[in-house]
């Protein structure tokens, strides 16, 4: 896999919007297979509509969807059971699709000062599923080589990725800028929360205050 790395030097929280949608596709798993890709979703949002989730974070679970280039829609168990597949196959299939997805990927790399404690990545791309690519092992380990083995992150949108230092020196000020993006979003809030990602795994971090 090649990821390219592409230096900034300003911090853009511009989201790019795709519309989604759910209901249940009539077509076979060998149909729709190489379309199944991740995508986190409110925890909440499975109250409201059956949907096939894994729980991710407190606050964010992993969906599931079938891409279709501008708009997707979300796997439900009905759609398990029309394509004679388990949540394991979905999953396994999800995210080999993802690494495929997320091939050549291009993603910022800016520096606030000197050294990895003051540097920043970010993914922001055009094709909704930015905030996701969070689950890519390939992404975490080009995010490693920039921050070390462990790091800060934050999804506040579906369309916006964000890694920096856990000793950054702007740290508070960006945590002020994820829960205010996570604010100004209608429609595809993720979480205002900030995840620790180490060689472990990963964990939600609250942020003293909120």
């Amino acid at each position: 896999m090649n990821i390219h790395l592409k230096s900034i030097t300003l911090l853009s929280l511009t989201c790019v919007l795709l519309t989604s949608c759910s209901h249940k596709p009539q077509t076979p798993w060998e149909a729709v297979q190489d379309s199944i890709l991740p995508q986190l979703i409110p925890a909440e949002n499975k109250t409201k509509v059956p949907l096939v989730v894994k729980p991710f974070l407190p606050d964010v679970d992993i969906g599931f969807v079938v891409d279709e280039e501008t708009t997707y829609t979300f796997v439900d168990p009905g759609n398990l059971e029309e394509w004679s597949i388990d949540q394991d196959t979905l999953m396994e299939t999800a995210m080999e699709n993802l690494e495929d997805r997320s091939e050549d990927l291009n993603i910022e790399v800016a520096e606030a000062g000197e050294g990895k404690e003051e540097t920043y990545v970010i993914v922001e791309v055009d094709d909704g599923y930015s905030a996701v690519r969070l689950l890519s092992a390939a992404v975490r380990n080009a995010v490693s080589r920039e921050l070390g083995d462990e790091f800060i992150a934050a999804v506040p949108t579906r369309d916006f990725l964000i890694f920096w230092h856990p000793s950054f020196s702007l740290g508070v000020q960006f945590t002020n800028q994820v829960r205010t993006e996570y604010d100004a979003e209608e429609k595809y809030k993720l979480s205002p929360e900030l995840i620790l990602v180490t060689p472990e795994g990963m964990q939600q971090l609250k942020v003293e205050g909120q």
